[in-house]
């Protein structure tokens, strides 16, 4: 038996997260043989109205380079290849991903000036929001998962060969990864459809 390890480390963001914004992380296994360290970053919007959130919000874009919420995520996948003989072949065992992610929202300084039907359309938006960059995350988190099955199913006769086909496999699963990122955000316009836009859209007229 002859224990190889292997690390690659593949980054997706949609912009770097920002310094100075306290966190929450926590560890969570997720799918077999792969861990996650989760991160948030909530940064604060003031206002009263519908017009002066709007304009806490363009001052965060504008402080960001043009992103409201952004999610980050890195991979490093070990495992341990195993040499048999005969018509064994050479084997992967122990494949694990280790990911780290973190996601940036926005946070109402809750205004005891503001009308109910701010507060309740802010709420609205900011589950939806969040919800849309959590649904990138979770995206990581799958394709990790099935990345971790795709090489537990791999064996090859040559071990040199088997590493060439993780590296492939590799680079097919970052590939998906974009393809299902990108799928997300045209399939919702980027969270719109499901409710995460701000200002709120105005109710329909009344026939």
């Amino acid at each position: 038996m002859r224990p190889i390890h292997a690390a690659l480390v593949l980054s997706l963001a949609l912009q770097p997260i920002g310094a100075g914004v306290a966190q929450e992380i926590k560890s969570r296994p997720m799918p077999r043989g792969v861990v996650v360290q989760a991160a948030v970053e909530r940064f604060p919007v003031s206002g009263a109205s519908i017009e002066a959130i709007s304009q806490g919000l363009r001052s965060a874009v504008n402080a960001e380079g043009g992103f409201l919420g952004h999610y980050f995520v890195s991979w490093r996948y070990t495992y341990r290849m195993t040499d048999g003989s005969g018509r064994a072949g050479c084997r992967l065992q122990n494949v694990r991903v280790d990911m780290q992610t973190r996601i940036r929202v926005p946070e109402w300084r809750v205004s005891p000036d503001a009308p109910e039907d701010v507060a309740a359309a802010w709420t609205t938006f900011q589950t939806a929001f969040e919800n849309h960059v959590r649904e990138h995350e979770n995206n990581a988190i799958r394709t990790a998962g099935d990345f971790v099955q795709k090489l537990e199913r791999m064996t090859d006769m040559s071990c040199r060969q088997l590493g060439l086909d993780v590296q492939r496999e590799a680079k097919s699963a970052s590939d998906r990864l974009q393809d299902r990122q990108k799928k997300l955000d045209e399939d919702t316009q980027h969270g719109a459809r499901t409710g995460a836009r701000w200002p709120p859209r105005p109710p329909p007229p009344q026939p």
